[in-house]
């Protein structure tokens, strides 16, 4: 996932400027194709939750998929945006916790 990340946005594209809603039809084409491919599928199925364990509201690999990827470029974009400069960065219980929000899991 990482290194298919970093293909896409690190090499093949810049997301600076561009709109929510394009974004994130983005990262559902990016999660789309990764996930199409029989041995990244493979190995994410390996790490899948069991039905217990998903939160009801990942459904897919492809949703699980686009969730990480869209928490890793809001996380890259706190940490690397310009505009952001001065603003204090998202820390790691704030990055946890808007994980576990965009999956419905409420804090304890």
């Amino acid at each position: 996932l990482v290194d298919a990340m970093r293909n896409l946005l690190g090499r093949s594209m810049r997301l600076a400027g561009v709109e929510q809603e394009a974004m994130v039809m983005i990262i559902e084409a990016f999660a789309e194709e990764l996930c199409q491919n029989r041995e990244v599928a493979a190995r994410f199925g390996q790490a899948v939750w069991t039905d217990k364990e998903r939160p009801a509201s990942v459904t897919t690999l492809e949703h699980a998929v686009f969730l990480i990827a869209y928490q890793a470029v809001l996380l890259n974009t706190s940490l690397h945006n310009p505009d952001a400069r001065g603003r204090q960065h998202t820390t790691r219980e704030d990055f946890a916790a808007q994980c576990r929000s965009s999956v419905g899991i409420q804090p304890d």
